[in-house]
């Protein structure tokens, strides 16, 4: 502050004049709630941290690249029957995915019920329930393939 105003504020009285006083609402609740609410957002969502992740999602077997960042196509695992020029690749069709499991639960559709499927085999480790143990069902069956993914005499399909 200068000398001058200092001198000033001493001598004159610290009262209010009629043109110092205002009366009125300066703001309405809806403009109070608007402003808030705008605050408030703004606020929240500098809080929530910002993701730039740039992987693909596919994990392949390629050791140099990171974990999600592999190359590939994503699937979807689903075959269906379209046909055509405009029909999806094998394995990357529409439709719903189902569990293939059939349980007594009337709410589940057939074909979509919960539970473990079973392999079928019942072996000599202990671990494994009964009928869902590890290793080959053997058919009595011999087929014809043939090649690296050829099923042994008696494992055919």
């Amino acid at each position: 502050m200068t000398e001058d105003t200092k001198k000033k504020l001493q001598q004159e009285p610290a009262t209010l004049k009629e043109g110092d006083i205002k009366s009125g609402r300066r703001m309405g609740r809806r403009t109070l709630l608007t402003m808030l609410v705008g605050v408030t957002g703004a606020s929240a969502a500098a809080c929530v941290p910002s993701q730039n992740y740039s992987g693909t999602g596919i994990t392949d077997a390629d050791p140099s690249d990171p974990i999600g960042n592999g190359r590939g196509q994503r699937t979807t695992g689903i075959t269906d029957s379209d046909t055509g020029q405009f029909a999806d690749p094998v394995g990357n069709g529409r439709g719903a995915r189902t569990s293939g499991i059939t349980d007594n639960d009337p709410s589940d559709p057939i074909g979509n019920g919960r539970g473990q499927r079973a392999s079928g085999i019942t072996d000599n480790d202990p671990s494994d329930p009964i009928g869902n143990g590890r290793g080959r069902v053997y058919t009595g069956r011999s087929d014809s393939d043939g090649g690296q993914y050829a099923d042994p005499g008696g494992y055919g399909r």
